[in-house]
């Protein structure tokens, strides 16, 4: 009996293209990205991801448009509840954060927060503001209060 092997899915490329970024190797995230965006080219987080990967490869025009394509993405999203609705606005923080839009960002971290989130929610957030300050230290002075203030959260849900 021989058994065929899966195709990776979207969400496969896109931690992948995580792996990549961390790693400092940011063509392979393109790729992967890019891969992860074919697969599903109506998710705003592989798309913002794509973004990202793009930006560190030097390419600041075509990550701009890509960013704002992902905003487009995700503010589009049929987000089914209140857990899709929170998730969806901590990838547009993660998206405003990278665009260095703190206005925008406090915006979203404040919509996120009154949504009353679950705490995976705020776990998957702050694992993806962490990954964008690792790659993208430019942007700690724009990261750092938004995950000040979900760390803030989780040690009140703590309680």
């Amino acid at each position: 009996m021989v058994m065929e092997a899966e195709a990776p899915s979207a969400w496969s490329y896109a931690g992948r293209a995580q792996l990549h970024l961390r790693l400092g190797r940011f063509e392979d995230a393109v790729a992967d990205c890019a891969r992860a965006v074919e697969d599903d080219p109506d998710d705003g987080w592989y798309a913002g991801l794509h973004a990202l990967s793009t930006l560190l490869t030097g390419d600041e025009r075509e990550a701009g448009a890509r960013f704002r394509h992902a905003i487009r993405l995700l503010l589009e999203a049929e987000t089914g509840g209140r857990t899709g609705e929170a998730l969806v606005l901590g990838c547009l923080l993660f998206v405003h954060c990278a665009l260095r839009e703190r206005e925008e960002a406090a915006a979203r971290c404040d919509a996120l927060l009154g949504r009353v989130p679950d705490g995976h929610v705020i776990r998957e957030v702050l694992e993806d503001l962490t990954l964008l300050r690792d790659v993208l230290p430019s942007v700690a002075a724009v990261t750092d209060p938004f995950v000040q203030r979900l760390r803030e959260e989780q040690e009140r849900r703590a309680r």
